[in-house]
């Protein structure tokens, strides 16, 4: 397995992608308008996506019209395109990846070593529009243009959540001194604990959380986290050559916080203990200002591609997602995340993703009728504490064949950090974490500890080693893949041939 790809050329490419996506779409500039009505949508703009080959420039147009698209390989080949976007007055357009065609074509080589379908990278673009008209309606009229692979209103995002041969002694993971199945009662639910008596805990591999925000002096966090490689892709003042960004901002720092805590808190003697205790620990913040229910795509992606290009070490990556739609569906049906995501794993990256918390299948794209996507990841389900797949009051775990695996994420019954002192605990823990969020925190730091045990692993290897470990998790239609076995899963890493 190639070693990963540290160059000054990638940093200096993940820069000057970040400049890439539309003001108002994603970007340091000014948002657009939030609509009234609390909207599914991020308000006038669409994604888009050519067909493969499809070579283009986009630029203001003679006749007045603020963005001319203008085919490379077919004089007319995007004439239909330009109608609609003049009638619809598109005021911004911009590329997504703006990747040189010499770096595309080496992306697609090791793409088939990797099993990675990944699309056309040169052919994502963010447009928005002036107006009131309905995003959906116009997205439909570019499916069927020529040159169109896909068009789509955006969904808004917000979280996915409502070295010794002994065990660490940390407070809360065993409660007074006394080893019993509460509190962290998923470590040994879930056999984490007969990985960690084998010594793997992490060590040699990062877990990048994109998230929130994360309050970085937690006390089970403090030491854990490379501040160096914090980044934060919606401040304008985060320098991504530098590092050292403020993850700090905003009101979503519990979401963070919670997350790392069950994937990676220090075993310390203090607190909780996370699954992968020894891994590196990366905070990426996705989101400054803005409410939970309007957050910029192109953060996510500049998310994605800065940690799929930041130098590790050569340490194997997993990247865990933690977002869902505003509507409790899948992240990845953002089609320009979903290629972000390709690109990451192409790049020798694990890439984790809640399923969401929507009780739908987890292939369904928010309002559209029953039109469905293809999630990409190592799509993680939620379970109750007796395996089941959650279901809440009002939510639950999507489902369907597309899950990979499901992990523990009952809200009711899971412990993590918190990011105010808790008097139950006498400190800075709680309960009432779990969902999706908690599950795939859960599983990317099983994935840690298996690459530990085999650092060749692919990420369709660790998708192979999910669906022969643990035991099948269905209620009727509702599947959820196979339930964590972290053991058998990196005793199955260890032995596993890459191919």
């Amino acid at each position: 397995m190639a070693d990963e790809k540290d160059t000054a050329g990638d940093a200096a490419q993940a820069r000057h992608e970040r400049e890439e996506c539309p003001a108002g779409a994603g970007g340091a500039g000014e948002a657009p308008p939030e609509e009234s009505g609390g909207s599914l949508w991020v308000p006038n703009v669409i994604e888009l996506q050519l067909k493969r080959g499809m070579r283009s420039q986009v630029s203001a147009a003679p006749n007045g019209a603020m963005c001319e698209f203008k085919s490379l390989s077919n004089a007319s080949g995007l004439d239909e395109v330009n109608k609609i976007l003049l009638e619809n007055n598109c005021v911004d357009a911009a590329r997504v990846f703006d990747l040189p065609e010499d770096a595309i074509n080496s992306l697609q080589e090791r793409a088939s070593k990797q099993e990675v379908d990944l699309p056309d990278m040169s052919g994502f673009y963010i447009l928005r529009f002036a107006g009131d008209a309905d995003m959906r309606e116009v997205a439909e009229k570019l499916k069927r243009a020529a040159g169109v692979e896909h068009a789509a209103p955006i969904p808004r995002t917000k979280p996915a959540s409502a070295a010794s041969t002994g065990l660490p002694e940390d407070e809360l993971l065993f409660p007074s001194g006394v080893r019993e199945r509460r509190h962290q009662w998923y470590i040994f639910d879930r056999s984490v604990d007969d990985a960690w008596r084998r010594q793997f805990t992490g060590r040699g591999v990062v877990i990048a959380d994109i998230d929130f925000g994360f309050f970085v002096d937690h006390p089970d966090l403090q030491g854990r986290l490379n501040l160096d490689r914090a980044f934060n892709s919606a401040d304008p003042a985060c320098d991504p050559d530098v590092g050292r960004c403020n993850v700090s901002q905003g009101g979503q720092l519990r979401h963070g916080t919670a997350v790392l805590g069950q994937a990676g808190a220090g075993a310390n003697g203090r607190g909780i203990v996370g699954i992968a205790h020894n891994a590196e620990l990366w905070p990426v913040q996705v989101n400054v200002t803005r409410p939970s229910s309007f957050l910029d795509t192109c953060s996510w992606v500049r998310a994605i591609m800065w940690v799929a290009d930041a130098s590790s070490g050569n340490m194997r990556k997993v990247i865990l997602l933690e977002g869902q739609t505003e509507d409790n569906g899948n992240i990845t049906q953002i089609a320009v995340i979903r290629a972000a995501v390709q690109y990451a794993i192409v790049q020798n990256a694990v890439v984790c993703v809640p399923a969401g918390n929507g009780n739908k299948p987890v292939n369904q794209v928010d309002g559209r009728g029953g039109a469905t996507f293809q999630p990409v990841g190592i799509i993680v389900g939620a379970t109750t504490r007796d395996g089941q797949p959650w279901e809440g009051p009002l939510l639950g775990t999507n489902f369907g064949d597309d899950v990979t695996v499901a992990a523990p994420g009952d809200p009711d019954d899971d412990l993590t950090c918190a990011t105010v002192f808790n008097p139950v605990y006498n400190d800075f823990y709680r309960h009432n974490f779990g969902a999706t969020s908690g599950a795939a925190a859960k599983v990317a730091g099983v994935v840690a500890l298996m690459l530990e045990a085999n650092k060749g692993l692919r990420h369709v290897d660790v998708i192979k080693i999910f669906s022969t470990t643990g035991t099948p998790v269905a209620s009727g239609p509702k599947k959820l893949g196979r339930l964590l076995n972290c053991d058998e899963a990196v005793r199955a890493a260890e032995n596993f041939v890459v191919q």
